[in-house]
């Protein structure tokens, strides 16, 4: 027996997670969007974001989803989390945000700090480093095998080829929304991997639970 996830999309984006209004504190989201819906976020595909902080063409750290308490105590909480761990020490911490989820679902996001995406031997992921990430889709039910990547991806947190003012919002049932597209003026060229805009309806979902928009320049 084996389980098969398989990417659809993915994607990147800076997210304040504290003193949004006066001095801002960073983390970054990677939102995962998989070809059919999986039954609960712990199983059966567990996703890896590995970072290449400094595009030396290897994982530097990796941003990964777990059973809170698997990985804590050794006895399943139903309760999934978002886990960094340094590569080169092979130690993981954590966890820092609850994966954004739900049951029977192709979404999911992991949100992580800036301040924890730091190596042993001092590479730190800042809101205007560039880097390159890979995610990786893995059966954690029956197999533990890789069945699905994506990438390498190129990209710097502030400056996006495109981007969305707000980037989240709110649509009332039964209704309809407008957005507004941004090119970044100046773009410094560190986000060539951007083809457009994902979409991901977290609540009140339909059977479509995330829409890609290619924007072209």
């Amino acid at each position: 027996m084996r389980a098969f996830a398989r990417l659809q999309t993915v994607g990147a984006r800076p997210v304040c997670i504290a003193a949004c209004s006066s001095n801002p504190v960073y983390g970054v989201q990677f939102a995962v969007n998989t070809f059919g819906q999986r039954s609960h976020p712990d199983v059966p595909a567990e996703f890896e974001v590995r970072l290449d902080i400094n595009n030396g063409g290897v994982a530097d750290m990796v941003i990964f989803n777990a059973d809170i308490g698997s990985l804590t105590t050794g006895t399943n909480s139903g309760q999934n989390g978002v886990f960094v761990a340094d590569v080169t020490t092979g130690v993981a911490s954590g966890p820092f945000f609850y994966t954004i989820a739900d049951l029977d679902s192709a979404n999911a996001i992991l949100t992580a700090p800036l301040s924890a995406l730091h190596t042993s031997t001092g590479l730190q992921l800042n809101i205007n480093t560039p880097f390159a990430f890979t995610v990786d889709a893995f059966d954690n039910y029956y197999t533990g095998n890789l069945t699905d990547s994506i990438g390498p991806m190129k990209y710097e947190l502030d400056s996006p080829q495109v981007f969305t003012v707000p980037s989240s919002f709110s649509v009332a049932s039964g209704s309809h929304s407008l957005i507004t597209v941004f090119p970044s003026s100046p773009y410094n060229g560190n986000s060539p991997s951007q083809t457009g805009l994902l979409l991901m309806y977290t609540n009140g979902r339909t059977a479509l639970e995330a829409g890609i928009v290619t924007v072209s320049p």
